[in-house]
């Protein structure tokens, strides 16, 4: 979660494809991750609200807050950094920015992007009921000794990403999107109740720690925000 940021940023590279046919092998592999970090307990994750703290490739530290509606992809961040404060929402139809938590002033930010950061910060591909998206196998790939199966997950009316998966431990590795230009690479992964999730991230030179996770209930968290009049 604490990557949506960085990735709303990489993902503005990239551009809408629609998805292809998927196949047995890709959804076999991407099923075999979500068991190994969890399987059906994560179907029962309503809110995640997470805490953490991002280093840049200048040295600037920011502080995040991130909340995120694994049944409709829907977020709220909060980033503090020397830079400044700012808010981000996206209410599953319109995505916002502003300096202040009342979103007054604001600006839009372009929805299909932060729709493309939930899911991929969301695990989406997780769950082929609620978010329609084809998975296709793309071969094995050697990075630093170490082997990965690749999949395409190709989102409804999102972009493709190439999710990465280790063979010896079947969790999620990586990210490559945007036609190969950007990857996250996700590590240090912890139990947090039943599911085991990546506490640590690199994105481009950005380096990402995540403090906390708590999974809420349904109603702890706002993504709407007042119409301008």
């Amino acid at each position: 979660m604490r990557r949506l940021t960085l990735l709303f940023l990489a993902l503005a590279a990239a551009s809408c494809s629609a998805p292809a046919e998927s196949d047995q092998k890709g959804a076999e592999i991407i099923a075999a991750a979500k068991a190994v970090t969890g399987g059906e307990a994560w179907d029962n994750i309503q809110i995640w609200h997470e805490t953490g703290h991002a280093l840049s490739p200048s040295g600037e530290s920011t502080r995040y807050e991130h909340w995120a509606d694994l049944h409709s992809l829907k977020t709220r961040n909060l980033s503090i950094g020397e830079s400044g404060t700012q808010y981000t929402v996206f209410d599953g139809r319109a995505a916002y920015q502003s300096s202040n938590s009342s979103f007054r002033p604001r600006s839009e930010l372009n929805a299909a992007m932060m729709k493309y950061g939930a899911y991929l910060a969301c695990f989406g591909f997780f769950f082929p009921q609620r978010f329609e998206a084809s998975l296709q196998f793309k071969g094995a790939r050697t990075d630093q000794g170490e082997s990965y199966d690749v999949v395409t997950v190709s989102p409804a009316a999102l972009d493709s990403v190439d999710v990465w998966v280790d063979q010896k431990t079947h969790r999620i590795s990586r990210y490559v999107y945007a036609n190969g230009q950007f990857q996250t690479i996700l590590s240090d992964y912890r139990r947090v109740g039943a599911v085991s999730v990546p506490f640590a991230s690199v994105d481009g030179g950005s380096r990402i720690q995540t403090d906390s996770i708590v999974f809420e209930s349904e109603d702890s968290a706002i993504f709407s925000i007042a119409r301008e009049q």
